[in-house]
């Protein structure tokens, strides 16, 4: 194996901003007599703005006023990580520390939106540690689909048969392996489905385990 850079997705996998945004989703429900609950994160975790919205309104009915209440969502959201920080997950700075000592490119392939990726990474503080970052509005189609991994090895100049991706997240998975991509899931709020245990993809428990995984194929 001959790998050259590493591909971070980043709720779920990067910040521990799966749990928040599910809770934040729940609190806004309830103020506006939606039950917004576990039966519908799994489909929405991973997913772009526009797959959210066809998710919630297959589920609530056409007339689910989505944006209104994603603005209200963010807004919770947003209080909570000017009062509380960024959370990073445990293992992250020392792997992106590891990765650059070894001159391994580093990028970030995120379904979330520019603005508001760029925004988090920044206020986590670890801007500058990475070669470049796509975000969900990059890209025309969204995780299953490969555009987004492929349009980060074109920014890493790296061939995609030499990138590893890290991702919690079924999609992301999937999205890795079309895009031809070494995979490696770190399961956050999912754990890993039956599909990706009869693939034989690797799963690590921590970034801390993914790292020590990583620095032995480099």
């Amino acid at each position: 194996m001959n790998f050259h850079a590493v591909i971070f997705d980043m709720d779920g996998l990067m910040f521990d901003t799966e749990r928040l945004g599910c809770r934040m989703w729940e609190k806004t429900g309830k103020e506006n007599g939606y039950k917004i609950d576990n039966s519908i994160f799994p489909e929405i975790i991973g997913s772009t703005v526009k797959e959210a919205e066809k998710i919630f309104k297959k589920k609530f009915g056409r007339d689910f006023p989505f944006h209104s209440l994603r603005e209200t969502r963010l807004t919770y959201t947003d209080q909570f990580l000017r009062n509380e920080g960024v959370p990073i997950k445990k293992g992250l700075i020392k792997l992106l520390a590891a990765l650059k000592e070894k001159g391994i490119k580093r990028g970030v392939a995120t379904s979330t939106e520019r603005v508001r990726a760029e925004q988090m990474i920044k206020n986590a503080g670890i801007i500058g540690e990475f070669d470049c970052i796509v975000a969900g509005d990059d890209v025309k189609r969204s995780k299953p689909n490969p555009d987004i991994f492929l349009e980060a090895a074109r920014r890493l100049k790296t061939d995609p048969a030499q990138c590893i991706v890290l991702e919690d997240s079924g999609r992301g998975i999937f999205a890795a392996i079309a895009a031809g991509m070494f995979p490696i899931m770190v399961p956050d709020i999912i754990q890993a489905a039956p599909e990706i245990t009869e693939k034989k993809i690797t799963v690590c428990a921590s970034l801390e385990e993914a790292e020590t995984l990583i620095l032995s194929l480099l």
